[in-house]
């Protein structure tokens, strides 16, 4: 299984219950009561670790970046507890280990809501799986092996034993101490080879002594080979995004696929992982002539299992839109949709996507955000080609199509019906989409009356018409080039250059859609004239405040770096505690609530807070990606019952980064050295450290998306407690000043 180190409702339709609260699915959550090792200061549990470390080898450095990294994906709000998923997780590692005396309580088991396929161990016993991973898996038994491989890392202390080997190659030590840099970095490798099939080796002894088939240890390294795939490989339905009124000619979408090329035996001399075959080939090894108990592909249960992996299913979407991935989640949404046919959440992400998706690509950034169909494998690539051949104008008519029928089905969501108005702005402003050529006839009228004017027209006596007439070379060939045109759509129908030019037609028939076009033209053009005084008042407004009363901060960013550029791991969160602090106290001058959402201060019973604390995160990632795009965020559904609950949609995500330089050698230290006297002081200028921090601040309107404030300025002293405090207060004063 893989090691490497990453940084809800029911889905089963089993039952009219389980439907029933499945059809309000938003996100994964976490319940009950945060863990102790969430809770508690990183700094006390390295310092507990390094007390109790009986390994000499083993110096203050393992434990301090082990403990800090493992706490920074406790502390990200996306760990999942105490909820379905991890309840499960639990359940079948419980089982699995239920013959190794006292091992199951030792080990803490967590899912990490990650698209990657991987589950990885910590050297203090905490193992996490991630949701791709889950929502990737045929079977519990399956599960059950990979769960035992990753106990095998940590009963066999292979993050340890990793760490003390690849200091001693890295340093040259010991057996290493010959070799090039080139041989120690295949050291590395082969080390970390030795170390998978170690836990595969280990992880079967503990398999044997369940009741699940053998098998599953082999179908499990399958699932690893394939796991760049989306979690089935189905032919995307070139009639997907058809509807009553829009049809999309089959010819858009390609007749042959990408093949999936990943192999058992591939090359793996640079991984830090064996190939496949290699492992499946240990296993048969292992096993040899034991015999194995059991031939059970489920003993929790098969219904829980797909529903776990359904709950997986559904939040890798979330994570696709967060992470500006829309062809994948196009992709998912319409493998979800075979099985839950009619379904508000996948019915707006799929408009979402779309959304997204015209939004790019009316501001010539859409390669940020598509798959290229050269590097997609498998039945994905002919969405990802369809995707990437669209027109601005295509795109944009297929996405107002799906978000309007969205907005008429769910008639009483005033965010779709939100979604629905930007959608048409954006049609009418940056598609370049002609309104007089949207027509209100069908698709199917439209294709005959083509069809029968061009029945009349005679291609070669009109070519010949043009090349004995007087008119200039150029004129001829753009005429030639029309009519060449006009005798491809006669052998194809309705090409991909028209289809969406009914798209739109009942609403065209209507004539409400043309009225609310040209008003957002004449709006446009009317906000125009104005430029020139809305950059005078946007000049004094930048001088004036934002006159916010209340507001969510976020928490803050402290991080603090020696001269060497490497991080004071435990300084950093000394000053994170004392930057706390700060926003916690009382500003007599301001007239500004503060709420502080912390993960250095949250207790076992805020469980609500860490949730929001993941969904602020990628909240706010989400917006600074889209940068100049105004659009409405993925997240934005989530963030509106964060804003009810604190009665504000003002929030700020502030940081300070500590770090030390030195001066560097210039024109005026070269003069000083050619004198006598003054080289100890160009020297002791050379050498003294000098102390600086950045500050940074970024306040975000939860209601609109929009960044409200930017703050960014280096600052010459030490990062002292009245320092930082001062400039601090200075980011709240500009909240709160009047407008």
């Amino acid at each position: 299984m893989k090691s490497i180190f990453l940084g809800v409702l029911f889905l089963s339709t089993i039952s009219i219950g389980q439907v029933d609260e499945f059809k309000n699915y938003t996100y994964l959550k976490s319940k009950g009561k945060i863990p102790k090792e969430f809770i508690t200061l990183t700094t006390d549990k390295y310092q507990e670790d390094f007390k109790d470390n009986k390994n000499k080898d083993l110096d203050k450095e393992f434990f301090l970046s082990t403990r800090f990294f493992i706490d920074e994906i406790l502390l990200s709000g996306n760990v999942l507890f105490n909820e379905d998923l991890s309840n499960y997780v639990n359940k079948v590692a419980k089982y699995t280990l239920r013959k190794e005396k006292g091992l199951y309580n030792k080990l803490q088991f967590y899912v990490l809501k990650n698209n990657s396929v991987n589950a990885f161990s910590t050297d203090q016993g905490i193992i996490f799986v991630t949701t791709g991973l889950l929502s990737q898996l045929e079977n519990e038994a399956q599960l059950a092996f990979i769960i035992a491989h990753e106990v095998a890392h940590f009963t066999e202390k292979h993050v340890r034993d990793g760490y003390v080997e690849k200091q001693n190659i890295s340093k040259g030590k010991g057996k290493y101490r010959n070799l090039s840099y080139n041989d120690r970095i295949s050291e590395l490798s082969i080390y970390s080879k030795e170390s998978e099939f170690s836990a595969d080796e280990k992880g079967i002894e503990f398999f044997l002594n369940t009741e699940y088939d053998i098998e599953a240890v082999f179908s499990s390294f399958e699932v690893l080979l394939y796991s760049y795939l989306p979690f089935e490989d189905r032919q995307f339905d070139s009639t997907f995004f058809n509807t009553e009124i829009l049809k999309i000619p089959g010819k858009m979408f390609p007749d042959t696929v990408n093949q999936i090329t990943k192999e058992e035996g591939f090359d793996d001399h640079l991984s830090t992982h064996p190939n496949i075959e290699k492992r499946i080939n240990t296993a048969f090894d292992v096993i040899g002539n034991k015999t194995s108990k059991g031939n059970k592909i489920y003993v929790i249960g098969k219904e829980e299992f797909e529903k776990i992996r359904d709950l997986a299913r559904f939040e890798s979407v979330n994570l696709h839109l967060s992470d500006r991935e829309y062809t994948e989640t196009i992709y998912n949404v319409f493998l979800l949709k075979s099985k839950y046919k009619n379904n508000k959440f996948l019915d707006f992400s799929l408009a979402k996507a779309l959304y997204g998706l015209a939004k790019y690509k009316n501001h010539s950034r859409v390669n940020e955000v598509l798959l290229k169909p050269n590097k997609v494998e498998g039945e994905m690539y002919r969405l990802a080609y369809f995707l990437k051949h669209l027109s601005k104008q295509q795109l944009n008519i297929i996405a107002y199509r799906n978000i309007y029928d969205l907005s008429v089905k769910y008639k009483n969501d005033a965010l779709i019906k939100r979604y629905e108005r930007d959608m048409l702005k954006e049609l009418a402003l940056n598609s370049k989409i002609n309104v007089e050529d949207l027509l209100a006839t069908d698709y199917q009228t439209y294709n005959d009356s083509i069809m029968a004017m061009l029945t009349k027209i005679n291609i070669d006596d009109s070519i010949a018409k043009i090349e004995a007439s007087d008119l200039s070379k150029y004129k001829k060939i753009k005429l030639k080039k029309e009519l060449y045109a006009l005798d491809k759509k006669r052998t194809n129908t309705i090409g991909s250059d028209d289809f969406h030019l009914t798209g739109l037609s009942d609403l065209v028939k209507k004539g409400k859609i043309i009225t609310d076009i040209e008003y957002f033209i004449a709006q446009k053009e009317l906000e125009d004239t104005k430029v020139e005084n809305k950059e005078k008042n946007k000049r004094a407004k930048a001088k004036k405040g934002l006159g916010i009363k209340n507001v969510v901060v976020i928490d803050p960013y402290i991080a603090s770096y020696n001269i060497k550029n490497k991080k004071k791991k435990i300084n950093s969160e000394q000053q994170k505690v004392k930057v706390n602090q700060m926003f916690t106290q009382d500003f007599p001058k301001l007239d500004l609530q503060i709420t502080l959402i912390d993960s250095k201060i949250l207790n076992e019973n805020d469980v609500e807070k860490y949730n929001e604390l993941g969904i602020l995160y990628r909240w706010i990632n989400e917006i600074i990606e889209h940068e100049s795009i105004d659009m409405i965020s993925s997240s934005n559904q989530f963030i509106k019952s964060i804003t009810e609950k604190y009665n504000t949609e003002h929030f700020l995500f502030p940081g300070i980064i500590n770090f030390q330089t030195r001066n560097s050698f210039t024109w005026v230290h070269f003069y000083g050295v050619l004198l006598i006297y003054p080289i100890p002081i160009v020297v002791f200028d050379l050498l003294m450290i000098h102390n600086q921090f950045e500050l940074f601040a970024i306040a975000i309107n939860g209601e609109t998306d929009k960044i409200e404030l930017v703050k960014s300025e280096y600052v010459n002293l030490k990062a002292r407690n009245l320092v930082m405090e001062t400039y601090l207060y200075n980011i709240l004063y500009k909240l709160n000043q009047p407008k």
